[in-house]
C-alpha cells in the first residue's frame, strides 16, 4: 500500500560472458493507493562516486552488477530503491515481440547510427528489432542520449499500455 522506488535498467549486455552496463538507468516512483507511477531517466555519464572513485553512474552496474547500480542510484538519489528490473537486448527484443509489437510515436526520423537502422517519425506499431533500434538510438537524433532517453520511457509507457 506505501508508496515505493524501482530501479529499471537497460544494459547493453550481448552475451552470458560479459557483464555489460547499465545504459538506460529509470528510477520509478510507484504510488499504488493514487496508481500512479513517476518516471525519471538518470544519464548513463553522470559523474558519482562509486567504490571510492569517481566514474559514470552506468559504471556501477559492470564492476558489481545490479545490486552496485542499486546502491549508486540510491545514493546519488537520497531514496530506498527496494524493487528492481532488468532487460538486455535480447530480452527487449523478445518481450516486445511477445505483446505483438508496440504502437509508438517516433518524434524524429533518423537512420544509421548505433543502434544500426532507420525509422520514419510518426505513430507506428514497431516489432521487437525495431524497439531496440529506437532505444539505442542517440547518434542520429537531436537531442543525443536526452532523445534516447525520452525514447526509452515512450517504449516503457508502450509496454504498460
Amino acid at each position: 500500500g506505501s508508496a515505493f522506488y524501482a530501479l529499471l535498467m537497460g544494459s547493453d549486455r550481448r552475451s552470458n560472458k560479459e557483464s555489460g552496463r547499465s545504459d538506460s538507468i529509470m528510477l520509478v516512483r510507484v504510488d499504488p493507493k493514487r496508481a500512479q507511477a513517476d518516471i525519471i531517466s538518470i544519464p548513463r555519464d553522470m559523474m558519482v562516486n562509486i567504490s571510492g572513485g569517481v566514474s559514470k553512474i552506468n559504471a556501477a552496474y559492470s564492476y558489481d552488477g545490479a545490486a552496485g547500480a542499486i546502491r549508486a542510484v540510491s545514493k546519488f538519489a537520497g531514496v530506498p530503491i527496494t524493487h528492481y528490473m532488468e532487460v538486455d537486448f535480447s530480452q527487449m527484443v523478445a518481450l516486445v515481440d511477445e505483446l505483438g509489437g508496440i504502437t509508438v510515436n517516433v518524434p524524429e526520423s533518423f537512420s544509421g547510427g548505433n543502434g544500426g537502422g532507420s525509422l520514419k517519425a510518426g505513430t507506428q506499431t514497431l516489432n521487437g528489432e525495431q524497439t531496440l533500434v529506437f532505444t539505442r538510438e542517440r547518434y542520429k537524433v537531436q537531442g543525443g542520449d536526452f532523445s534516447r532517453a525520452q525514447a526509452q520511457r515512450i517504449v516503457l509507457t508502450a509496454i504498460i499500455n
